[in-house]
């Protein structure tokens, strides 16, 4: 009966070291994971505030590539489509 209950007793032993084992891990993945999740949060703020900057750079920015664009259109528009003195002075060097 002795060696039955000391058996027993060490089982028990051996299970709750076990589980304090367990339980140590788990609260240090608990921390990591905690840690983790702060840089991730840290890291949004960073990522919204860069977002931010940028978006203000591109709104100063986007004027002035709408002015080049139509800059751009219109001296294609040129191109195809001489005004008068051109044409007179193409016509006037061709001897029309």
């Amino acid at each position: 009966f002795c060696q039955e209950l000391q058996a027993k007793t060490e089982a028990a032993e051996k299970k709750l070291n076990q589980m304090m084992e367990d339980q140590k891990e788990a609260e240090k993945k608990k921390t990591q994971s905690q840690q983790i999740q702060a840089k991730l949060t840290e890291k949004k703020k960073l990522i919204a505030v860069k977002k931010e900057q940028v978006m203000t750079d591109l709104a100063q920015v986007e004027p002035a590539v709408d002015d080049a664009k139509q800059g751009e259109r219109n001296t294609r528009e040129e191109h195809h489509h001489p005004r008068g003195r051109v044409k007179r002075r193409g016509c006037v060097d061709l001897d029309f």
